[in-house]
C-alpha cells in the first residue's frame, strides 16, 4: 500500500479496524485470515530433505537481519517476531505495529481462501466474489460455479 496507494496512504487518509464481531456469535474474535503481513509455508507432502532444504533457505535467504529490514522499509511486516523495537522507528509505526500484533496475537491465522487454491480455481473465486457482491449471481450460483472449478 505505501508504494502503490499514493497519496491516499501518504496523505494519511488509509485507516483500519477489526472486523466487527456479531453478539452471541461463536469464534474467537482475535483469530485473523487473509494476508495482514507476509507469510510462507513447507508443504506437508515435502521430503524431509525439502523441508530442511525450505527452512534453511528461509532462515538464511529470505528472513536475514537485511532481509526484514527491507521488508520494514517497504511498509511491509516480515514473517519474524521479535521486531517490535523496528517497527517503533519506521514512520510507519502504527499501521505495521496494528498488523504486526493482530498476525502474532492470532490463536488460529488462515491464510486467504484464494491463496490456498490453484491458480485456475482462486482466479474464479476472485470473479465469482466480484459478481456476488455486485448481485450478478446468486449465493448459488457461486456455489456451483466454485463446484465447477473442484480439481482444477
Amino acid at each position: 500500500m505505501k508504494n502503490d496507494g499514493g497519496s491516499f496512504v501518504q496523505d494519511g487518509k488509509l485507516g483500519w479496524v477489526d472486523f466487527p464481531t456479531v453478539t452471541g456469535g461463536k469464534g474467537d474474535p482475535k483469530n485473523t485470515t487473509g494476508n495482514p503481513g507476509q507469510y510462507m509455508s513447507i508443504s506437508s507432502k515435502a521430503s524431509a530433505e525439502e523441508q530442511a532444504t525450505a527452512k534453511k533457505y528461509f532462515a538464511n535467504g529470505i528472513l536475514t537481519d537485511t532481509e526484514v529490514t527491507a521488508w520494514i522499509d517497504s511498509g511491509a511486516v516480515p514473517i519474524v517476531t521479535g521486531i517490535e523495537d523496528q517497527l517503533a522507528k519506521t514512520a510507519d509505526k502504527d499501521f505495521l505495529g496494528y498488523v504486526y500484533t493482530l498476525a502474532k496475537d492470532a490463536p488460529n491465522f488462515q491464510q486467504s481462501w484464494d491463496q490456498a487454491l490453484s491458480p485456475t480455481a482462486a482466479e474464479a473465486l476472485l470473479n465469482n466474489i466480484d459478481q456476488l457482491f455486485t448481485k450478478s449471481i446468486t449465493p448459488a450460483q457461486f456455489a456451483s460455479n466454485m463446484n465447477a472449478t473442484l480439481g482444477q
